[in-house]
This record gives structure tokens, sequence and C-alpha cells, in this order.
């Protein structure tokens, strides 16, 4: 199991990578006492379905 170190830094680098750039906006990030929530703009790879 990871480590909290290791989430905090992780989820944002996430974030980062998998963003789709062609769209605008903001990337918003909320942090509660027990978690972080990443809203990361885009959607799965042409192809892909939640399924998968």
């Amino acid at each position: 199991m990871a480590g909290r170190g290791a989430v905090k830094r992780e989820g944002p680098l996430n974030m980062v990578a998998r963003r789709d750039y062609s769209l605008t906006g903001p990337s918003p990030v909320s942090v509660f006492g027990d978690r972080m929530k990443l809203m990361i703009p885009g959607g799965l790879p042409r192809g892909m379905t939640r399924d998968e």
C-alpha cells in the first residue's frame, strides 16, 4: 500500500500527464481531510470503454 506522500505526488503527476490539452479550462483540485479530488479534463482514448 502506498504511503500518503506517494499518493500526494502521484495524483498531481497523473493529472498533468493524462490531461487532454486540446481542451481549455481549469483542472480543479479539491482537498478534504481524508482525500484529494482531482478533475482531469478529457475522456477515454478512442475505442476504449469504461468496462476496459
